[in-house]
């Protein structure tokens, strides 16, 4: 057992003479000696303490970032597919609805030639009432085509924007995770200074 290498005399005299009883001065003098040493933190160790917080924090903040990154270049990747294959279905449904329209036409257009060619016996005033019936038809179809290809951009801009609302809420989840961990490190920072101030005031003058 190591005791405190201290004046007690002094320090009872420095009791006494900030109002404590002369017998209860010296017993806690006494009692300040004859602490073992042997179980107190010495500088080195609270040095060697101090640097062991700073590596930890040091790695757990490279840690974070890594996974902050990786979680971001993988958004970014999923978002950039998802893109590309909306773009891709987009230009293969284009493809399909431009062939089924120009084979729709070339089919009516035969169809209305061979009718035509019929109903050219017939009087014109006949002729004249298909033309008509025949022109709001093609009407008909562009506006069910044109109707058909806003409500597929409209679904196609929601899920884009839903997609970036996520994305959103995901980095804003980040930064706060982020914040609460650097609030966190910086109390045990402020925790650890404050524990090795107070323990560096209480040992003797080297």
């Amino acid at each position: 057992m190591n005791a405190l290498n201290i004046d007690t005399l002094k320090l009872s005299r420095k009791l006494t003479a900030a109002g404590l009883e002369p017998a209860a001065a010296e017993a806690i003098a006494e009692v300040i000696r004859d602490v073992d040493t042997d179980d107190l933190a010495t500088r080195q160790d609270l040095q060697t303490t101090e640097q062991r917080l700073k590596q930890d924090i040091f790695a757990v903040r490279g840690d974070l970032q890594q996974e902050m990154s990786e979680l971001r270049s993988g958004l970014l990747q999923d978002f950039s597919s998802f893109k590309i294959e909306m773009q891709r279905d987009f230009s293969v449904f284009r493809s399909e609805m431009q062939q089924e329209n120009a084979a729709f036409r070339t089919e009516l257009q035969r169809e209305n030639t061979a009718f035509r060619t019929e109903m050219q016996q017939e009087n014109a005033a006949f002729r004249t009432e298909l033309q008509q019936e025949n022109a709001t038809f093609r009407n008909e179809l562009q506006q069910e085509n044109a109707a058909f290809r806003n409500g597929l951009r409209q679904e196609s801009s929601a899920l884009r924007n839903e997609l970036y609302q996520e994305i959103a809420a995901v980095r804003a989840d980040m930064r706060d995770m982020e914040n609460r961990l650097v609030i966190k490190m910086g109390g045990m920072i402020v925790g650890s200074l404050a524990i090795l101030t107070a323990l560096m005031r209480m040992m003797p003058p080297g």
